[in-house]
């Protein structure tokens, strides 16, 4: 079955039918599909055949597969249905209504702006809450960079979704298929030496790629990337597929050269700021943060000082902004079973989708009209919290309650929660609130809802 002669209308498989290709990669080919059974919308990731007949590759697929079973999370690209055979391959995956990070960066750079720093809080945060998810399960996504972020704008406020974890993989599991002919797989942009080297990688690596991504998300500008005489190019600015931009001169620069520093292209962000750049993109993985959940909360709370006028130390444990720590003794992350059951042909699914959103089409990075800057802090309003119990009590007449009724419960409340002035309890209530969705339970929405009220 060859996947280039594919056309819109076809059906595949006898369930979906494809209505537009959204991208190709060197695996696979993502359409926009339709369900036939419901007339769900979904992405199609479709493998080539040149690549799903080797048992390796397929095996590849399914540990992808058996990760996204893993992990349910709203900042995720949701699975939903599997093929993994010899002649067709192929992943159904939640269809993200948003656009790629990396063209609104590339949009706003061309418009000569720079991401707002509200925004800037809210997409920074939204990316390491999903990642230190993942994290927290033993899964280290290993390509994190601007192409597998999708953005959303709901209303006023903005959303993040991480897209392919095609080389993630647990962290028991060993490093001998982290190259390819040679080559480590993933972005040499966003890559730690560890990974680069084709050694074991963990959270910490994920954080070297969040680092690197928060640079860019701050100034509009590569990393890692040289465009002729220029260091640390605009993001509008295509990165020659030169000597200059080689595997190993990128990553000779990582090891070698100065940590990116943002406020050399945006004074007003503070000395904290680059500190917390230099640590996530320290060489040395003892010296960076542990997990993604600890990079944004030191990145949340720099911000915040800064929106406030001073200085604070990047970790509750620091006592110096201006230095980057001592290493301390990683701490454990739970780990995921090794072995899962195998995939059957439709038990699960995943789907990528990399249309835009008509809200995001044209716009620079910026707040939305309207929506106000410092809104960590700034209380809930009795009402806002009243909405949220009514909306529980409604739930409560169906029993057992509808998922979609909970999950938009949930979001009201994560959204709340995050003008909570505690990071602490701003996680808090935010698992909490997921897990209440997964277990049904009305009773820890409520509580959650309480759990906001500042008093």
């Amino acid at each position: 079955m060859n996947v280039d002669n594919f056309r819109p209308g076809e059906l595949i498989d006898g369930r979906w039918i494809l209505e537009r290709a959204l991208g190709r990669g060197a695996s696979a080919v993502v359409w926009a599909a339709s369900d036939a059974r419901s007339t769900q919308k979904v992405a199609l990731k479709i493998f080539y055949q040149s690549f799903a007949r080797h048992p390796a590759a397929r095996a590849l697929v399914d540990r992808e597969a058996h990760i996204l079973m893993k992990l349910d999370h709203p900042g995720i690209a949701k699975l939903l249905a599997a093929r993994i055979e010899s002649d067709l391959t192929y992943l159904v995956l939640e269809l993200v209504d948003g656009e790629p990070l990396d063209r609104i960066l590339v949009r706003t750079s061309r418009e000569g702006a720079v991401t707002d720093m509200a925004v800037l809080a809210r997409v920074f945060g939204s990316i390491c809450e999903a990642v230190g998810y993942a994290h927290s399960l033993g899964v280290v996504h290993r390509d994190l960079k601007p192409q597998n972020i999708m953005v959303l704008l709901r209303g006023r406020a903005w959303y993040t979704k991480v897209l392919d974890f095609g080389i993630a993989r647990w962290l028991e599991t060993p490093a001998a298929d982290a190259t390819t002919l040679g080559r480590p797989k993933g972005s040499p942009f966003y890559m730690p030496p560890e990974q680069a080297r084709g050694e074991s990688t963990e959270a910490r690596s994920d954080v070297f790629a969040l680092g690197a991504l928060l640079f860019e998300l701050a100034t509009c500008r590569r990393a890692w990337a040289v465009a002729g005489p220029q260091t640390h190019p605009p993001c509008h600015v295509p990165v020659p597929q030169d000597e200059s931009n080689s595997f190993a001169r990128v990553a000779s620069r990582v090891l070698e050269g100065p940590r990116p520093r943002a406020r050399s292209f945006r004074p007003e962000l503070s000395a904290t700021f680059d500190t917390i750049i230099s640590q996530a993109t320290s060489v040395d993985p003892d010296r960076r943060f542990q997990d993604a959940d600890e990079l944004g909360r030191a990145v949340e709370k720099c911000l915040r000082s800064t929106e406030q006028g001073s200085e604070e130390v990047t970790t509750e444990s620091r006592t110096s902004s201006a230095a980057v720590p001592e290493p301390h003794t990683p701490r454990r992350v739970p780990r995921a079973p090794r072995i899962l059951a195998p995939l059957s042909a439709f038990g699960l699914g995943v789907v990528l989708g990399l249309g835009a959103t008509r809200a995001l089409v044209g716009a620079p990075f910026q707040t939305p009209p309207g929506t106000e800057s410092g809104s960590i802090g700034r209380p809930v309003s009795n009402e806002e919290l009243d909405r949220i119990l009514e909306a529980v009590a409604d739930a409560r007449l169906s029993d057992p309650p509808e998922r979609v009724a909970l999950e938009r419960i949930a979001a009201d409340i994560v959204r709340a929660a995050e003008r909570h002035p505690n990071a602490a309890t701003r996680t808090k209530i935010s698992r909490v609130a997921r897990g209440s969705v997964q277990l049904g339970n009305l009773d820890g929405l409520a509580a959650c809802a309480r759990m906001i009220r500042q008093e």
